[in-house]
C-alpha cells in the first residue's frame, strides 16, 4: 500500500463555502476516513505521547485528516473545507492544500487540514459535513486564494454528509490528588487517605489490601465517591481488621466508574505490628518515679483473685526491701513508704500472690 506524505499548506483561501454551489460531489477516487491530532512540533500524533490526559491540560496541535484513495493519480487545487465545532465555538475551516500525488493504486494518505493551535484537554472538536475538493492536472489555473463555483464545477469531491469527531486523548475520570497510608500509634491499624481534585461519572472506590507481599490483593471495604465534583474531594479508610502476626501490609484504591470501569492508584506500604503480646498482671506507676510517689495497679483482673500480694523490691545496690501491703483496691496500691529510702536508679520489683509470680522495672528519679 502507497503512502502519500501530507504536503505543504500554502495559505488560506477567501473562505468561501463550495458546499452552497449548484454541483454534485461523488467520487470513489479519495474517501475521508477521519482527523486525529498532531503535535505542533513533531508532527507525530498525540496519542504517541499521551493516551490520557487530565482537564485542564493544553496542547499546542495541528490538526490532520486521514484519507484513503483507490487511483493512482496527481491532483492538483485540492482544497478541504468544513465546519469546526471547538467546544462551543463553530469555525469555518477553508485549507488550500494544493498539489499532491498518490504513487500506487490503492492506498492511505494523512494531511494537515487546519495549523497550528492550543487544545485543552477535555474539548471536544467535530466537523460538520467537511468536503474535500480537487481536480486532476489538466483542469486549469491555480485557485490558491481566488476562486468562485465555476473553478470547481468539474473537479471531483469526497464528503460526508453527518457530524466527524476529531480522535483526542481520553480525559481521565477522576484527578488524584494526593494518597497515603500510615499505622495508627499503636500500630495495630492502618489509615488510608486520599483525595481527588476531579470526578466525573465516579461511582465508588474500593480499598484493596496485600498482606506480607504486594502480589495478591483483595478487596476488603468500599468507600461511595462523589460521581460529580471539581473541587478537592477528601477521603478516609482505617483498616481494623489486619490479621495477628502481621508486620506489613500493601493497600491500593480502585477507583470505579459508573459504567464499570476503573483504575488503580499507587501502591502503598506499611509497617504493622500485630504480634500476640503477654499482657502484664500488674503495672508500676508513675514511670519514672519521683520522690515517694509509686503505685501498683491491677492490669488483668483475671489472674488475681483476691490473693494476698506480696512486693519484693531490689535497689541497684542489691538491698532488698519487702512489704505485704493491704490490698483494699488493687487498682491503686500505694507503696510510696516502700520507695522513699531507696536510692535512685532502677529498681526491680518482684509480686507474687498465689502460686504466681511477676518481675517489674521502675526508675526511680
Amino acid at each position: 500500500m502507497g503512502m502519500v506524505l501530507a504536503p505543504v499548506i500554502k495559505g488560506y483561501g477567501q473562505d468561501f463555502d463550495l458546499s452552497t454551489c449548484n454541483f454534485g460531489c461523488t467520487s470513489n477516487d479519495i474517501t475521508i476516513l477521519g482527523f486525529s491530532l498532531v503535535d505542533a512540533t513533531t508532527g507525530l500524533p498525540v496519542f504517541n505521547s499521551i493516551s490520557e490526559c487530565q482537564d485542564g491540560d493544553t496542547f499546542q496541535v495541528k490538526l490532520e485528516m486521514n484519507y484513503s484513495f483507490n487511483t493512482a493519480a496527481t491532483r492538483v487545487n485540492a482544497r478541504f473545507q468544513g465546519k469546526l465545532k471547538f467546544g462551543l465555538t463553530e469555525i469555518f475551516i477553508d485549507e488550500y492544500v494544493g498539489e499532491f500525488s498518490s504513487a500506487a493504486n490503492g492506498g492511505s494518505g494523512k494531511m494537515i487540514i487546519y495549523q497550528e493551535f492550543t487544545w485543552e484537554c477535555g474539548t471536544n472538536l467535530s466537523f460538520q459535513q467537511p468536503h474535500f475538493y480537487w481536480a486532476t492536472q489538466d483542469s486549469g489555473p491555480t485557485v490558491e486564494t481566488t476562486y468562485n463555483c465555476s473553478n470547481y464545477s468539474n473537479s471531483k469531491c469526497s464528503r460526508d454528509v453527518g457530524e466527524i469527531f476529531v480522535d483526542l486523548p481520553i480525559e481521565l475520570p477522576v484527578v488524584w490528588h494526593e494518597i497515603s497510608a500510615t499505622s495508627t500509634p499503636d500500630q495495630q491499624c492502618a489509615e488510608i487517605k486520599w483525595s481527588t481534585l476531579k470526578e466525573w461519572e465516579s461511582s465508588h472506590f474500593e480499598i484493596e489490601r496485600s498482606l506480607n507481599n504486594a502480589d495478591r490483593f483483595e478487596v476488603i471495604d468500599s468507600v461511595a465517591a462523589s460521581t460529580y465534583s471539581f473541587e478537592i474531594k477528601n477521603y478516609q479508610f482505617t483498616d481494623h481488621t489486619i490479621p495477628v502476626n502481621t508486620t506489613r501490609v500493601y493497600y491500593r484504591v480502585k477507583q470505579v466508574d459508573l459504567d464499570g470501569s476503573f483504575e488503580y492508584s499507587k501502591v502503598l506500604m506499611v509497617n504493622v505490628n500485630t504480634q500476640e503480646q503477654q499482657t502484664s498482671t500488674w503495672q508500676l506507676y508513675p514511670n519514672p518515679a519521683i520522690g515517694n510517689d509509686l503505685k501498683i495497679s491491677l492490669r488483668n483482673p483475671k489472674a488475681y483473685n483476691g490473693e494476698h500480694l506480696h512486693v519484693k523490691m531490689i535497689s541497684n545496690l542489691g538491698v532488698a526491701y519487702q512489704i505485704l501491703p493491704e490490698c483494699l483496691d488493687p487498682y491503686e496500691i500505694d507503696i510510696g513508704d516502700m520507695i522513699k529510702n531507696v536510692p535512685k536508679g532502677i529498681l526491680v520489683v518482684e509480686l507474687s500472690w498465689g502460686n504466681q509470680v511477676e518481675i517489674l522495672k521502675v526508675i526511680k528519679q
